[in-house]
């Protein structure tokens, strides 16, 4: 059974919006990160995104996993209109992960000269370490304040939260802040902008949980662990070492100049998978809503539906990425030209995302956490090998080789446990081949109109 054309139409509908606040989040995104390059050259943004990659391992290690786990407790909760829970599930989960991200942030900030002298060999790292210590608690509680959002169905308002404030004031930032303090001034952007944009979160879900007059019903510390604990693990392979690890072993064993060049490289391969994520903001919800009124023989067509329109969609900025990668780079400043392979490598590594689909929102929203660690397990494990094996000969060039490679299994290994455990295959085309074996029930009704993606909960 397929979904029906009209709701496939809403949701398409429901993503353009969502996409459009994508990338205009996407773009500014970019954007700092070239005026970062422009402003500080290679070495100087080698610095910079040395310093981001362990803010991002830090945040994520801090998060505990429950950025899937506040998602999938709100989404489904909300869905049938039980606000207790999904109050006390957010007070609980904000504040467990303040607590951690708060510790190592700090912890991070203050160790930030001898991490930068004796692990880096790079006593200049310091002040930036510093200040992206500080970030750590910023950044964090707007990545679940936008997921939190997301499971109440306003995925618009998630998305400008989550993608679209912090790019937007760091921009007003960065110029006077690089003139006044060089690369230190476009960490503490980094760090002002994201404080604004969890400002801003709190903000917007404060006035939309007055409406709900009910006591919250926190979840159990077990069931929060049981949930967190698998999605941990996954979460700091995928997000923090896959992306991150390549940037970090570079600035061991590599040039600053080489750490700069892959850093632009791979901000700009990121572009790809805006779409990929964009559609997964509109699907979580509509997949937790399937899965919880046990309609789940609807997910795997809609997968795959949408896995064919993400991929359409980036594959004109693949092509760009792959054929004219060293004009690209050119954007980042003339020492970044030679960047041109580095990036087709990973634009390779990050169109596997879109052939993919959803398929890791899948597994979370049923779940099926310890496929998605185990999964992460053995891509970290290629990625590490591949690292161990191919950066120190050739530098940037081969932190891409490393870091495409763990992608593709980060990817490809989810849709094979989705098709063994539940019967869904999301890849288009493969669907043809491997067709869902998931029990079929009647034909669904088709979606009563309601919430749009700018639109809350019901009261």
């Amino acid at each position: 059974m397929t979904p029906s054309l009209k709701k496939v139409r809403k949701l398409l509908s429901n993503a353009a919006k969502v996409l459009f606040l994508r990338v205009g989040g996407a773009a500014l995104s970019f954007l700092f990160s070239v005026l970062v390059s422009r402003l500080l050259g290679a070495e100087g943004a080698g610095l910079y995104f040395l310093a981001f990659s362990v803010m991002m391992f830090t945040s994520v290690l801090g998060r505990l996993g429950l950025d899937g786990t506040i998602l999938r407790y709100i989404a489904i909760h909300a869905s049938v209109g039980k606000w207790g829970p999904v109050r006390g599930a957010f007070r609980k989960i904000m504040l467990v992960m303040g607590a951690a991200t708060a510790t190592l942030g700090v912890l991070l900030a203050l160790g930030s000269e001898l991490m930068a002298q004796y692990v880096f060999g790079k006593p200049e790292l310091a002040g930036p370490l510093f200040w992206m210590g500080l970030a750590v608690i910023p950044l964090s509680h707007t990545r679940l304040l936008s997921q939190a959002l997301k499971g109440l169905n306003k995925v618009a308002t998630a998305e400008a939260v989550g993608t679209l404030v912090q790019p937007l004031f760091g921009l007003m930032l960065i110029y006077p802040l690089v003139a006044l303090l060089g690369v230190n001034g476009a960490t503490l952007a980094y760090c002002g902008s994201s404080a604004v944009a969890a400002g801003l979160g709190y903000l917007l879900w404060s006035r939309t949980a007055r409406r709900w007059q009910v006591p919250p019903e926190a979840p159990g510390n077990r069931e929060l662990v049981d949930s967190a604990m698998p999605l941990w693990l996954s979460t700091t392979v995928n997000q923090a070492v896959v992306p991150w690890a390549p940037v970090a072993l570079l600035g061991l064993w590599a040039a600053t100049s080489d750490v700069g060049i892959f850093g632009a490289a791979n901000r700009l391969a990121n572009l790809i998978a805006v779409f990929l994520i964009g559609v997964n903001s509109v699907l979580a919800p509509q997949f937790a809503k399937l899965q919880a009124t046990g309609r789940g023989q609807d997910i795997g067509p809609l997968a795959r539906q949408f896995a064919l329109v993400v991929t359409a969609a980036a594959m004109p900025v693949f092509l760009v990425l792959i054929f004219a990668g060293q004009w690209v780079m050119g954007f980042f400043g003339t020492s970044f030209r030679e960047g041109g392979t580095v990036l087709a490598i990973l634009a390779v590594g990050q169109l596997s995302s879109t052939l993919c689909g959803s398929v890791r929102m899948v597994l979370l929203i049923t779940g099926n956490e310890k496929g998605l660690r185990n999964a992460s397990f053995t891509s970290l494990i290629v990625l590490l090998a591949l690292s161990v094996l191919l950066i120190p000969p050739y530098g940037a060039l081969g932190a891409a080789l490393a870091s495409a490679g763990g992608t593709i299994v980060t990817n490809a290994l989810p849709v094979y446990f989705v098709w063994k455990k539940m019967g869904i295959m999301t890849v288009p085309g493969l669907g043809l081949l491997f067709r869902d074996r998931t029990p079929a029930s009647g034909e669904a009704e088709d979606e009563k109109p309601g919430n749009d993606t700018d639109e809350g909960p019901g009261r």
